[in-house]
């Protein structure tokens, strides 16, 4: 009797999906165009399909010198500067690659501690996923 159970749990075991797979579909480079911005905001909104994943890789950026600046996708920071002592740019080490999106609309925030100006570029290194 109780192998007869471990075998039915086995079977039923084997049926239940408790998510889906991942299934490579494409490799995307998102360039985020130079532009003009307030001290922070909204500078463009990323929608990722229903039935797709994102792993995004790494952030690149265009950076004008002496600007610290921040970049995030909903509430993941992509990207984020500091001024150290002899006026060059530091980079902040907490940032963890990758990260993973679901399907869904995300804006893609930038914020600026020396005011309004011009951003001057970025770019996402991501790959993307079907779940089947």
């Amino acid at each position: 009797m109780k192998k007869s159970i471990v075998i039915l749990l086995f079977f039923i075991a084997l049926g239940a999906k408790a998510q889906g797979n991942l299934q490579f579909n494409q490799v995307i480079y998102y360039t985020i165009p130079s532009q003009s911005f307030a001290a922070s905001g909204t500078i463009a909104t990323v929608t990722i399909s229903a039935g797709k994943v994102w792993k995004i890789e790494a952030a690149s950026h265009n950076s004008a010198g002496g600007t610290v600046w921040s970049l995030r996708i909903g509430n993941f920071l992509l990207y984020s500067s500091t001024l150290n002592g002899g006026g060059g740019l530091n980079y902040h080490p907490d940032i963890n690659f990758p990260i993973w999106l679901p399907s869904g609309t995300y804006n893609l925030q930038v914020n600026s501690t020396n005011g309004a100006g011009t951003f001057e570029g970025a770019g996402l290194s991501i790959i993307e996923f079907n779940i089947i």
